[in-house]
């Protein structure tokens, strides 16, 4: 690789700047979006008045969910990006089937002595 005229690498470098600080910033943003909605989510999930038939919903779109993230593409060259994306999937996947299934169960246990 050639190095870099001084005055070229001058102009090129406060716009490389300029730009990595507006994407953190977006992804910083985005992120915290994800956490909020992640938490909306969350007690929208323990507060379902039918836990049992939101836990079978669910289930029940985990095979077309899985098909969907199993089309993501791959962008290295050697599956690196596809396997990040396809494990986080199965974290929230995770996350979400053992909350309705706690909820669920809570609610099972909670109603029984009524």
């Amino acid at each position: 690789m050639l190095p870099l005229e001084p005055r070229l690498h001058e102009q090129i470098a406060p716009w490389l700047e300029a730009e990595l600080r507006q994407l953190t910033g977006g992804m910083v943003r985005l992120s915290q979006q994800v956490r909020a909605h992640e938490y909306v989510l969350d007690m929208l999930l323990l507060s379902h008045p039918d836990p049992e038939r939101a836990l079978h919903m669910w289930q029940m779109t985990q095979p077309q969910m899985i098909d969907t993230m199993m089309k993501v593409p791959t962008h290295d060259g050697e599956g690196g990006f596809k396997q990040v994306v396809v494990d986080a999937w199965q974290e929230i996947i995770l996350h979400y089937t053992e909350l309705l299934e706690q909820v669920a169960e809570f609610r099972r246990d909670t109603q029984g002595d009524d």
